[in-house]
C-alpha cells in the first residue's frame, strides 16, 4: 500500500503560546528527516551511485539513512503525543485507576475516563527528569512506559484527554481522497510494520536478503506522519 500524497497542512491560527511550543518541538525533531534524506543523496552523489537507483551490497549501507528517517518521523509522532498527554494532565500524579493498559482504555466510555480522573498535588520523581513512566497495575512493578504510533493506542491516548477516537477526528478535519479513518489506520500500519522491520529484523527478508528503500519513501512518510499531527494538535488545542 503507498502513502498518500503529501497535502499541505493548514495554517495553525491562535496564540497559544505554549502549546505551540510542542507542535514546534515535532518541527524540529522532523527537521532531522530532511538532513538524513539529503545526507544519502550527497553520498550517492559522492559514489557517483545514481540516488533513485537500486544499491548493491557494496553500498547497502547508504540504506540506513532512509531508513533512519522513517524510524525519526514515527519516534518524532511518538514524543509529540506524549508530550500533549503530559501537558493535558499537567504535572500531577494521576489516581492508579486511571492508567489502565491501553487495551482497556479502548474498552471503557469516555464518561468513565472523565470521571475516573483524579489529580493529586505530588509531582512524581520522573518528572523532573523529564522522562514521563505511567502507572499500570498489570505490571509487577505497576509501571511502564508506552508508545504512542499505532491507531490503537493514539486513540487510547487520546481518550484519556476526553477524545472519543482520535482518528475519526483527524479524518474529520482531513479533505481529499484516501484520508478516511480506515485509510489512516492502514497507512499507520503500514509505516510501523516498515519501522519494526527496520529495527528489528535489520530491514531483510525472511530469506535474508536485503530490502531496499527509496529516499522519497522517507519523505513521503514524513509527509503523512506531518499531516497526522499537525491535526492532532487542531484536534486538542483548537476545538
Amino acid at each position: 500500500m503507498q502513502l498518500i500524497d503529501a497535502i499541505s497542512p493548514s495554517i495553525i491560527s491562535g496564540s497559544h503560546t505554549n502549546n505551540m511550543s510542542l507542535y514546534e518541538r515535532f518541527q524540529s525533531r522532523m527537521s532531522a528527516v530532511d538532513k538524513l534524506v539529503n545526507m544519502y543523496r550527497e553520498l550517492c552523489s559522492a559514489r557517483g551511485i545514481l540516488p533513485r537507483g537500486r544499491l548493491d551490497e557494496a553500498h547497502s549501507d547508504l540504506l540506513w539513512l532512509p531508513r533512519s528517517a522513517v524510524a525519526f518521523s514515527l519516534a518524532a509522532m511518538d514524543a509529540y503525543v506524549d508530550e500533549v498527554v503530559t501537558d493535558k494532565l499537567g504535572d500531577y500524579r494521576a489516581c492508579i485507576s486511571l492508567y489502565v493498559p491501553m487495551k482497556n482504555v479502548l474498552e471503557q466510555p469516555v464518561s468513565t475516563m472523565e470521571s475516573g480522573l483524579c489529580m493529586h498535588r505530588q509531582p512524581t520523581s520522573d518528572t523532573h527528569r523529564g522522562t514521563r513512566t505511567w502507572i499500570d497495575p498489570s505490571k509487577p512493578s505497576g509501571r511502564t512506559s508506552l508508545s504512542f504510533k499505532s491507531p490503537e493506542e493514539l486513540i487510547a491516548a487520546y481518550r484519556l484527554l476526553g477524545h472519543a477516537d482520535i482518528i475519526e477526528s483527524i479524518a474529520a478535519i482531513w479533505p481529499g481522497p484516501a484520508c478516511t479513518p480506515t485509510d489512516i489506520k492502514q497507512k499507520l500500519d503500514v509505516l510501523i510494520q516498515r519501522r519494526n522491520q527496520i529495527t528489528y529484523e535489520g530491514d531483510r527478508d525472511p530469506e535474508g536478503h536485503i530490502r531496499q528503500i527509496h529516499p522519497h519513501y522517507a519523505t513521503r512518510c514524513k509527509s503523512f506522519i506531518e499531516n497526522v499531527v499537525i491535526r492532532l494538535h487542531r484536534v486538542a488545542y483548537e476545538p
